[in-house]
């Protein structure tokens, strides 16, 4: 059975196991991702890249009773991935550029062990914001839950 924190933690790792594998070779460094629920002590380094994951339910509906009256929801939200690059770098556009694919194509096609899968990934372009290039990620992600 997949939950909410199941399928939480099952995309946050999914995320970060290809991020881990494939985002070195851009600027040298693996760009820190922050995930949620999780409290961060140091600041953001606006000199370098970084990125941000978030979740977002947007419905949740009963689609049927089960066994021993228990009830199944289809559970439907998205998946931020919010990218975030030094304004001062000359080159830090087409950095982002490929990280945000990378970030893409971590959710493209992809279906999790709990049954969470992935539709419509996309990268979306966003004006920047406090010294920082900015870029979201979005993929809509889907699973049953039964209670």
């Amino acid at each position: 059975m997949v939950d909410f924190v199941t399928a939480r933690d099952q995309i946050c790792e999914r995320f970060d196991a290809h991020w881990q594998a494939n985002a070195a070779g851009i600027v040298g460094y693996i760009p820190e991702i922050r995930f949620p629920r999780i409290v961060y002590k140091t600041p953001i380094d606006p000199s370098v890249h970084w990125g941000r994951l978030s979740l977002q339910t947007v419905n949740s509906e009963q689609v049927a009773f089960g066994c021993n009256g228990k009830k199944k929801y289809n559970e439907i939200g998205l998946v931020f991935v919010q990218l975030f690059g030094p304004i001062s770098e000359v080159e830090a556009g087409e950095q982002q550029d490929k990280f945000a694919q990378i970030a893409r194509a971590a959710f493209r096609g992809a279906n999790l062990p709990g049954r969470v899968w992935f539709r419509n990934a996309r990268i979306n372009d966003l004006d920047p914001e406090d010294q920082m290039l900015r870029l979201n990620v979005v993929a809509e992600y889907e699973y049953n839950e039964t209670v």
